[in-house]
């Protein structure tokens, strides 16, 4: 596939690969270009372990010994099943029978104790080097997945439309990985049925998906949330990029809105299903809409609709503030959606207002801000991926200790009208490093208060990527788009000849100061030896002057 590129030099493009795809080295080849070719790159992928229960469970990483990982029947030593590891075995497991019955042979990998399984990497086999080409490129083109927790009893994964074992799809090359994933379920044992793979026979390596057992217990209140009456049943549109469910994002799916999620917060002191974190010390307050944080008159357009909104504003002291907002209980787990709010970040690069996914076992962030946004009120949209575990959204506003500036929110709401494609606005709250958020949770008042790392809220973030306001050539917010025309060697030039105008500024000076003491020390010298002539030859000397007036004289 050839993708469009830059129409000019400072516009950033996005491409979007249809399907996700897993891999270790990226390459990119142009194709055409003007006046040279000259690119910068980024990418936007993610790693397996950050799906919910996805975490490599041993085969790669040799957790899993040799002695739990078994076959129907080898071909000899060198296809042993301790060779099926994912992408570490310079070979792979290969059947005695090259072209077996459908569903006769089978790769088992023993987890050692139960595990929630949640998906499958099967590759193929390279085959080592007593074999011949056409073998080393074995693959499995369809399989099926068997579990169980004895050894002994075993059951399929199951397709929900046809409730028969499902029928995976395999590889289409012997080297390339594929992820195939399915929902959780318990298990201390895994077969691998192969049922269709390459003319040149049956080739596999694995790796297995899951968590611990106990990571994973929804219970049934967090199925089927409670629903209020005003509110509507809405399916939730699917993104296979966004929610990392590989096959199963196809299958469609009814899901209930949070209750009390949605809110404009008009009715003061009604947070609808919302809360106050009264650990911070500080909350969120009431003001209505004719009340403006700036300093200029706003426009009727820059107001969001409603009576009130949530403030959060510095004191006249500037003591360090810090206010959270958080949601109802959100369980979404097989389908992503798009929430949308209107915020208002004004003053020094003393403000920060960030949102993160708050569950038992994680606080992941997902939007952050740490600069002025101006006076206007701004739309931002999040996309909140799909997840096993019950969770909720947590809105934080930070003002610096020392530092004066107001924060604000309104109108939060979950947009099922809004695809998926266009939920990431700004782009610029979306950056490759957020501030610390996983490292040392909870933040204390004390660290909040005395950092003074100018990374922590972020003055110039030159990760900036991307607007979503045009799909196919999204635009740079004026006021940043220069920072894309910046060239690093122009920079590296201005800096070593600034550096070059001061060292010789400073041998200069030693050249002056050292000019300067040699003739100090002559005078002095001449002088000596003057008084030395002076007082050896007193009379020749006043007989020198003598004649020197007198010639003096006469002419």
């Amino acid at each position: 596939q050839t993708f469009q590129a830059n129409e000019d030099a400072t516009e950033v493009v996005l491409n979007k690969i249809h399907s996700p795809v897993l891999t270790r080295f990226v390459r990119i080849r142009p194709q055409s270009w003007h006046n040279g070719i000259a690119l910068r790159l980024e990418l936007y992928g993610c790693r397996i372990t950050d799906s919910p229960c996805s975490n490599l469970l041993g085969m790669l990483s040799g957790l899993i010994p040799d002695s739990q990982i078994s076959a129907s029947s080898i071909r000899g030593y060198d296809w042993s099943p301790s060779m099926a590891r994912l992408v570490s075995s310079r070979s792979g497991w290969f059947p005695r029978v090259p072209q077996a019955q459908p569903g006769e042979e089978w790769l088992q990998v023993d987890l050692g104790v139960p595990k929630n399984i949640k998906g499958v990497i099967i590759q193929g086999a390279r085959g080592g080097d007593s074999v011949t080409t056409t073998e080393s490129r074995s693959f499995v083109k369809k399989f099926k997945v068997a579990y169980s927790m004895n050894g002994k009893d075993w059951d399929f994964i199951q397709d929900p439309k046809t409730m028969q074992a499902k029928l995976f799809e395999g590889n289409i090359h012997y080297d390339i990985p594929e992820v195939r994933r399915f929902d959780p379920v318990p298990a201390q044992y895994v077969r691998v049925h192969p049922e269709r793979w390459s003319p040149a026979g049956i080739g596999m390596r694995l790796e297995v998906l899951g968590c611990n057992w106990t990571d994973v217990k929804p219970t049934a209140e967090t199925l089927v949330p409670t629903l209020k009456s005003e509110e509507t049943t809405t399916p939730y549109p699917t993104d296979e990029e966004a929610t990392e469910c590989g096959d199963s994002c196809g299958e469609e799916e009814d899901f209930h809105l949070p209750a009390n999620f949605n809110c404009n917060f008009d009715l003061p002191e009604d947070l609808c299903g919302w809360s106050h974190d009264l650990a911070t010390g500080y909350t969120w307050s009431f003001q209505p809409t004719s009340t403006w944080i700036g300093n200029s008159e706003p426009s009727p357009e820059t107001v969001p609709d409603g009576k009130n909104y949530l403030q959060l504003q510095s004191s006249r002291r500037r003591e360090g503030q810090r206010a959270r907002l958080i949601s109802p209980t959100i369980y979404l787990p097989r389908s992503a959606v798009c929430m949308v709010f209107q915020y208002q970040a004004w003053g020094s690069n003393g403000v920060m207002l960030r949102v993160w996914r708050e569950a038992s076992q994680e606080h992941k962030a997902l939007w952050v801000i740490t600069e002025d946004q101006g006076e206007e009120w701004r739309e931002g949209r999040i996309i909140l991926p799909s997840y096993d575990m019950e969770y909720r959204i947590v809105f934080e506003g930070f003002i610096r200790n020392g530092h004066s500036g107001e924060l604000a929110l309104d109108d939060i709401r979950l947009g099922t009208d809004i695809p998926l494609e266009n939920c990431m606005e700004p782009i610029t709250a979306f950056p490759v490093n957020f501030p610390r958020m996983e490292d040392d949770f909870p933040i204390s008042e004390q660290d909040f208060e005395d950092n003074d790392d100018p990374d922590y809220f972020g003055s110039d973030r030159n990760d900036t990527l991307l607007s979503t306001n045009s799909p196919g050539t999204p635009k740079l917010d004026k006021e940043k788009s220069w920072l894309y025309t910046l060239d690093p060697i122009l920079v590296t030039i201005i800096a070593m000849s600034s550096l070059g105008v001061l060292l010789g500024a400073i041998c200069a000076g030693l050249l002056l100061y050292c000019t300067c003491s040699y003739a100090g020390l002559s005078s002095r010298s001449s002088t000596t030896l003057e008084n030395y002539n002076f007082e050896l030859y007193d009379g020749i000397k006043h007989k020198v002057k003598m004649n020197h007036q007198k010639c003096c004289s006469e002419a």
